[in-house]
């Protein structure tokens, strides 16, 4: 298995995301990123991407844990006969409180 790690990729953007201090989607941006990915080879093979970051709340400053995960098993096929491959996110602390939890967010389109 082969894997990449990317440090500070994403370092610096802003991103809308739940806040768990100030209880909805604020504007955070990314104190420090690594970005990992891999693949397995073989007849079937697998990919997989995950991005780590420590973000901060642009309103109430609180700092959060967050990963964004992929892998090309999370496929899920649209109307028009394309796939959308699914994104992860889970935040830590849980915005609404609890533990932590990850959940479906995004789907990104790729042709099948």
């Amino acid at each position: 298995m082969a894997m990449n790690l990317e440090p500070d990729k994403s370092t610096g953007t802003s991103l809308k995301v739940a806040c768990s201090q100030c209880k909805c989607d604020t504007n955070h941006i990314v104190l420090k990123s690594i970005e990992a990915s891999g693949s397995s080879g073989g007849d079937d093979p697998y990919f997989w991407d995950t991005s780590y970051q420590i973000i901060q709340c642009q309103g109430c400053d609180a700092v959060s844990f967050r990963s964004l995960s992929t892998n090309s098993e999370d496929m899920d096929p649209t109307a028009s006969g394309d796939w959308e491959r699914a994104e992860f996110e889970s935040l830590i602390p849980k915005p609404n409180g609890g533990p932590p939890a990850s959940s479906r967010l995004l789907h990104t389109s790729k042709q099948a």
